[in-house]
């Protein structure tokens, strides 16, 4: 594989807390727009994509986007809380992202004080009263100081955050208060509507603990909504469970999907990786806390196809061992995992295959997975766990390109045979070209751009 060379003309700044930095601007563009976001290149992952793919959008479309962003190198808050001298790993990095960084932005990496937090995170986590990263009022004012002074000493017309790490939006409050510049936040979890994690959350802490953290983040998101100029979520039904929570305009609230980058799938190198047995099914990504269950009946699911002569390969790529913890327990001889690689690379692997695995718990409506617009954009078959009535179910019921599967093992069976069947007669469910175009980050940000013109 070869790396594409990283531009040479981006303006990186980190600001210490007591000095003040003129950022460079592209004079061209048509309105400057200050960006918000912790996840951002080179930092590895779905967000970081999306968000760089939100900024070469936004400079298609005549905004200038300076780009607010945590520091290169930032150890996780997860190590934090399992050891109090971890230092040796950081959040992990892509290079192919980096390269992918436009010329014509000005990235503002702010200092995360993350060191402090490490022997706070474990004390709260013997206590059962874990840290939630939305409360994070260190990382908070980082990111809103180095935002501040950008404001002070530029023209800006909009402010836009993302939320990554749950502190972006709290940040960016502070300055709509401070400035009354339209202001758009955008939330890629569904906060208190966002099951697996509260689930989570409640399973590692005392209930009173969960009950009181979910009403303070309840209060922090009216007034975060109730704020906010417009407010973009990632799934039509998770825009319904705003407006109805929060009796919010309908017009105020708008769903912006992840979507697929143009771009990256033009990079994707040809002819790396071949499997010797189909069909071949895969998952790229990120197991998320609450769905372990319903990986482990697929696993045992296809075992159960394979003792029966079914011939396939199930891949994994990723660090995350849930597969392959999985497939080691019910013995599937056709596994193959995969580690961490870049996200071009990521691209190739799911190129070869035939069916994409997307998953979530079945009180996760509005959750869809990040990889399940690739999976489309590359003709891959969808095999979803996924709640009926929920967002990928609607996705997958519209463009017809996938199967749903219960979360119980024997009902699993007869729809994995199905689809084999299928495969193995030509006829699998595939998204049409039409279908897949409506998904593309180029036509989804026409609609967005618009109303970030009617806001200026």
């Amino acid at each position: 594989m070869v790396l594409r060379p990283s531009y040479t003309k981006i303006y990186i700044h980190l600001y210490p807390p007591d000095v003040h930095v003129r950022a460079k601007k592209n004079s061209g563009a048509a309105h400057d727009i200050l960006y918000m976001a912790f996840m951002f290149p080179p930092r590895a992952g779905p967000s970081s994509r999306f968000n760089l793919g939100t900024v070469r959008g936004l400079l298609a479309h005549g905004f200038s986007p300076t780009v607010v962003t945590g520091p290169e190198v930032v150890g996780t808050a997860r190590e934090a809380s399992r050891s109090v001298t971890l230092r040796a790993r950081q959040w992990p990095q892509d290079e192919y992202l980096r390269s992918q960084l436009p010329k014509e932005i000005t990235v503002l990496r702010c200092q995360w004080p993350l060191e402090y937090q490490r022997v706070l995170a474990v004390i709260a986590s013997l206590l059962r009263l874990p840290l939630l990263p939305y409360f994070f009022k260190r990382g908070q004012n980082s990111m809103h100081d180095v935002a501040r002074r950008a404001l002070e000493t530029g023209n800006y017309e909009l402010i836009y955050s993302v939320n990554g790490v749950g502190v972006e939006h709290a940040a960016a409050l502070e300055l709509k208060r401070s400035t009354g510049l339209p202001w758009v936040a955008e939330f890629r979890d569904p906060w208190i509507h966002n099951r697996w994690e509260w689930r989570m959350i409640a399973d590692h802490s005392w209930r009173w603990w969960c009950a009181r953290q979910f009403q303070r983040l309840r209060r922090m998101l009216r007034e975060i909504v109730e704020t906010a100029d417009q407010v973009v979520v990632e799934s039509p039904l998770h825009a319904e469970y705003l407006i109805r929570e929060f009796k919010l305009d309908a017009q105020k609230v708008g769903s912006f999907g992840m979507g697929f980058e143009p771009a990256y799938m033009s990079d994707i190198p040809k002819g790396l990786v071949t499997f010797p047995t189909r069909p071949v099914i895969g998952f790229v990504g990120q197991t998320y806390y609450g769905y372990q269950s319903a990986i482990k009946n697929l696993v045992d699911a296809l075992k159960a196809l394979e003792l029966k002569g079914h011939q396939f390969t199930l891949v994994s790529v990723g660090s995350d061992p849930t597969f392959q913890t999985f497939a080691n327990e019910a013995k599937l001889r056709s596994f193959v995992p995969i580690g961490t690689v870049d996200h071009s690379l990521a691209l190739a692997l799911t190129e070869a295959l035939d069916f994409g695995i997307v998953a979530t718990c079945e009180e996760c409506l509005p959750h869809i997975n990040s990889k399940l617009w690739e999976y489309l954009e590359l003709n891959l078959s969808i095999l979803a766990i996924a709640p009926r009535g929920g967002s990928m179910d609607a996705i997958i019921a519209a463009g017809d390109c996938g199967y749903v599967l219960p979360y119980d093992v024997e009902s699993m069976l007869p729809v994995l045979e199905t689809a084999f069947d299928d495969y193995e007669n030509t006829r699998c469910k595939r998204a049409s070209s039409d279908f897949v175009r409506g998904y593309s980050r180029q036509t989804m940000f026409a609609e967005l751009a618009q109303k970030l013109e009617g806001l200026i």
